[in-house]
């Protein structure tokens, strides 16, 4: 909290900033505004499905101020909410197929983030695809060709590194690339032969690539 009191009675405060209007839009490659997606106020992400047609937010609730999980069929009518879970639901990430969404759901207000997923023609049942105590794991990338989720993992310390789940044969997780630096926001090329991904090793956050079996 940012205050402070005095022996005298005066409270000094900072009070919290007025919301920022946030608009999805499509624009074309001359700059030119196509159309706008009729979301919720207060979306903060957006992740399109891999046929283009549907679309996964992240908007924060009005009230609470936590995020939710919306899903938006676009052109076809406004977006709907498909998570409804007191604290944080972020960082939605598209299955190969479109199928199915995953992301991060904290178990508290400041508490720990695990991986769940949920069928997107059925928002709501989700199901918990990897729990872990003493760290939070949040979704980046889901890859068919690698047969695997990329997700970064952020331990007691505030620094995170970026985990592969393999999603055959119920192999557990396993560190892909853990620095002493920060290294998060991982995305899988289509061919899995590359990953982009950011680090802060060079004291500033800076865009990487790596080859995905390096």
């Amino acid at each position: 909290a940012w205050y402070s009191s005095s022996p005298t009675g005066v409270l000094a405060y900072a009070a919290a900033p007025p919301p920022v209007a946030r608009d999805l839009d499509w624009f074309a490659r001359d700059g030119r505004r196509l159309d706008r997606l009729a979301v919720p106020a207060k979306c903060v992400n957006v992740a399109l499905s891999p046929d283009g047609r549907r679309a996964a937010l992240e908007c924060r609730d009005t009230e609470s101020a936590a995020p939710d999980i919306w899903l938006a069929d676009l052109g076809r009518g406004p977006a709907i909410r498909a998570t409804t879970h007191l604290a944080n639901d972020e960082s939605p990430v598209w299955s190969p197929d479109g199928r199915s969404v995953a992301y991060a759901r904290h178990r508290g207000i400041r508490e720990e983030a695990d991986i769940h997923v949920m069928d997107a023609s059925a928002p709501g049942a989700a199901r918990p695809l990897l729990t872990a105590d003493g760290s939070s794991e949040h979704v980046t990338s889901w890859s068919d060709q690698a047969g695997a989720i990329l997700f970064e993992q952020e331990g007691n310390v505030g620094r995170q590194d970026l985990w592969l789940l393999p999603l055959a044969n119920g192999s557990p997780p396993r560190p892909w690339l853990a620095t002493p630096a920060s290294e998060h926001r991982g995305v899988i090329s289509p061919d899995a032969r590359w990953v982009a991904f950011e680090s802060d090793r060079t004291g500033r956050p800076e865009i990487y690539g790596r080859a995905f079996d390096d």
